[in-house]
């Protein structure tokens, strides 16, 4: 039996607890699994959820449950869809920025003279302080939004009766952060909650 094979029927048991908590949730979610080891799960849109083999490896069958019903409350609250939707709207104010910039530097190179050279430099000044003051705000909002996003998956995985799973779960990966400082799991632990907060609420709320 592949990786695949013993993750099949941990997806399909805890989809049908996730279904009853949200009665709306998709009929056509599909499970991949990610060639890697880092110990991550991880939803996209609304139909696809992806699992590492890191996880498979080093998470045992009962963690497992709680880090799929985890993902199943991203998928329920639309978060992987906002993620997207921002980071559409992050390219398209850059590329935006860009133009103007381009915009403003054209214009200074054609007759320059001195009082015109100085404008240009205001203006530029000026869009590169929106640029970053804008940029600043919208990392901080989706930060926000992400760790918000965390605590309402857990939330979720809870209503699932997976909240005690989930705790094993990030106690495994607690551990495995302790032990890794950079790559993906890095990443992904810049935009979520400390895990020990995390813990802590889901014991809260599993009691």
């Amino acid at each position: 039996m592949d990786e695949q094979d013993k993750l099949v029927p941990v997806f399909e048991e805890v989809y049908e607890s996730a279904s009853e908590v949200n009665r709306h949730l998709s009929s056509k979610i599909k499970l991949y699994l990610i060639d890697s080891m880092d110990i991550n799960a991880c939803a996209i849109g609304r139909h696809t959820l992806s699992v590492t083999k890191g996880a498979m490896d080093f998470l045992d069958k009962k963690a497992l449950y709680g880090l799929i019903a985890h993902e199943f409350g991203h998928i329920s609250h639309y978060d992987s869809v906002a993620i997207v939707l921002c980071n559409v709207g992050n390219w398209f104010f850059t590329a935006l920025a860009k133009f103007l910039m381009f915009c403003i530097v054209t214009i200074d190179r054609i007759g320059r003279n001195a009082t015109k050279s100085f404008i240009v430099k205001i203006l530029r000044w000026i869009l590169n302080t929106i640029y970053n003051i804008i940029t600043f705000v919208g990392d901080f909002i989706l930060m926000y939004s992400c760790r918000v996003g965390e605590y309402k998956a857990d939330k979720f995985a809870s209503d699932c009766d997976y909240g005690e799973n989930l705790i094993v779960a990030l106690k495994v990966l607690q551990t495995a952060n302790t032990r890794v400082n950079r790559g993906i799991l890095s990443q992904i632990l810049n935009t979520h909650p400390a895990i020990p907060c995390r813990i802590e609420r889901l014991e809260r709320e599993t009691v």
